[in-house]
């Protein structure tokens, strides 16, 4: 699993960022955290995924830029992904700002 230079955390995240970190680097399973990253498709912008269903085949292919520890969190971590994009580029190349 690849992760952004610059990676956003919810609040309650960034509280156990190292452990989260640890695990994902791991592969271990996590009840409750969600990894944001650039969309698998080109007519959306970012992906919510469950820590709980990635897999080896999946992480090789993925750039994580954010980490919450619940839905309503992670949705909150992609707008701030998105304001930021927009703020430093003036659109909304989510995977190219990622990059």
């Amino acid at each position: 699993m690849k992760f952004a230079e610059k990676l956003y955390f919810g609040k309650q995240a960034e509280k156990e960022k190292k452990e989260i970190l640890k695990n994902l680097r791991s592969g271990r399973k996590q009840i409750g955290v969600y990894v944001v990253c650039a969309a698998a498709n080109n007519s959306d912008l970012l992906d919510i995924i469950p820590s709980l269903i990635i897999n080896e085949r999946i992480s090789d292919r993925m750039k994580v830029a954010g980490i919450a520890v619940s839905r309503r969190e992670a949705v909150e971590v992609c707008r701030d992904i998105v304001m930021d994009c927009y703020a430093q580029t003036a659109g909304y190349d989510i995977r190219s700002f990622i990059c």
